[in-house]
């Protein structure tokens, strides 16, 4: 009982040492020392405190505790608010009275989930993507709750997980039952439609779809697709040479593999029907008319060249006097054209050659009352003149149709022997031509 007094008698062995007594009172102690712990503790693998209330329920009130790693109480816990590694540890409790009881508490730490990304497929905008399918997240730890985020650190929360519709890297938290967790990230790959850009063309015969001016305006690097369906399933063959008017379809699709169909309106205009004949053969100076040459209509332009590329105008198209290849270009009204050669041959003339009478008899009968020259060949004559034989002149001439009636300032010249006198020029070889001659005047 509290406050009994005892007597402890001390007697040695016989010879060994003195006898002794020892006195004492036993007074109880109003602390009661009553340490529970618990026998487990799970965690995960971050850590756990062992400096929780929790630990301890139901011990005595106003305890010390200390953390040891051995039973002894000899080695200290470093830092009994992060235990990172499973095992026995040691409570050891103290109350006011210096009373103390040790107990151990196995720490059982759980390895955070692990989570499986696989990344979703690209999708085009406005398409969205969905981070909640299961695919996403196949292969993870069974039994975990998923949650979304902006932030590596999970403070942000993703507001639309199963639509998002912004590339860029979101995060996945996944929790266990032991509330364990894992975040790992995901990435996100909302691609922009490309621009493309049409411009409806025409062409005269064919149109080149291909041609850079049809997309001209539409983004850069694209791959582009021709289709004679707006569902751009049927393939259009040759785009490159669309003969057939109508309503075309081009598919544009970007490096992040974004695709974008649109209408091209494709106008094909015919060449105008154009045939020429070639011209009989004529001699210098006679002229070909090269307008004469085809049969003409009101709704084509014609035009005339000396080469094929229509580059060098012919100007005389309705007198050519040189032999050669020469081309008519016939255009419609949509700007369609046409050029067809054309052969002219324009043969020589003979060299010239001056037919004059040696004699006329200018007195009125009616035969032979014109002195008369005539010639072959291409004659162009700078004068034609008569002299009598004093060498007087007494006719002159630039027209040899102009023919002398054998008269000289309105008188009839005397009979005898009158001289001639021809200066002209062969227009076809390019050489002077000067010939003389007489003629008697007979009466």
């Amino acid at each position: 009982p509290d406050g009994t007094h005892y007597a402890l008698r001390i007697v040695p062995y016989p010879g060994l040492g003195c006898e002794d007594t020892l006195y004492t009172t036993i007074n109880a102690l109003p602390d009661v020392l009553n340490l529970k712990v618990q026998d487990t503790v799970k965690g995960c693998a971050a850590g756990i405190s062992l400096k929780t209330d929790e630990l301890t329920a139901g011990s005595s009130p106003n305890l010390k505790f200390t953390y040891f790693t051995d039973p002894d109480a000899q080695n200290f816990v470093p830092d009994p608010t992060n235990i990172t590694t499973s095992g026995t540890y040691y409570i050891k409790a103290e109350n006011g009275g210096g009373c103390t009881d040790i107990k151990p508490v196995y720490v059982d730490l759980q390895q955070s989930p692990t989570i499986i990304i696989t990344n979703p497929d690209p999708v085009c905008y406005p398409d969205k993507v969905d981070l909640t399918q299961p695919k996403i997240t196949a292969g993870t730890t069974f039994a975990l709750t998923f949650s979304y985020w902006k932030d590596a650190k999970a403070t942000i929360p993703l507001p639309n997980p199963t639509a998002v519709d912004s590339s860029g890297n979101y995060y996945i938290k996944a929790i266990n039952s032991l509330g364990c967790t894992s975040v790992s990230a995901v990435a996100v790959l909302v691609g922009k439609a490309p621009k493309l850009n049409i411009q409806n063309t025409s062409g005269c015969s064919s149109v080149d779809l291909t041609s850079a001016t049809v997309t001209a305006g539409s983004d850069a690097n694209l791959t582009l697709a021709y289709y004679n369906d707006a569902a751009a399933t049927q393939v259009l063959t040759s785009p490159q040479a669309i003969v057939q008017s109508g309503t075309y379809y081009i598919k544009a699709i970007n490096s992040g593999g974004c695709s974008a169909v649109a209408p091209v309106n494709v106008q094909v205009f015919l060449p105008p029907v154009f045939k020429v004949n070639n011209p009989a053969a004529v001699v210098f100076p006679a002229t070909i008319d090269l307008s004469k040459v085809y049969n003409r209509s009101d709704s084509v332009t014609y035009s005339y060249w000396k080469d094929a590329a229509a580059t060098i105008t012919l100007n005389n198209y309705t007198s050519v006097q040189i032999t050669g290849t020469y081309y008519i270009k016939a255009e419609s009204k949509a700007g369609c054209s046409v050029i067809l050669p054309v052969l002219v041959v324009i043969n020589p003339p003979p060299v010239i050659k001056i037919i004059a009478p040696n004699t006329f008899t200018p007195n009125a009968d009616g035969t032979n009352d014109l002195f008369t020259v005539n010639y072959e060949g291409a004659l162009q004559i700078s004068y034609f003149r008569i002299f009598n034989r004093y060498g007087q002149q007494v006719f002159e001439t630039k027209q040899l149709s102009n023919f002398w009636d054998g008269t000289f300032n309105g008188s009839k010249i005397p009979i005898g022997t009158y001289y001639w006198v021809l200066d002209g020029a062969d227009t076809y070889r390019k050489e002077r031509v000067l010939r003389s001659g007489n003629v008697t005047v007979i009466r």
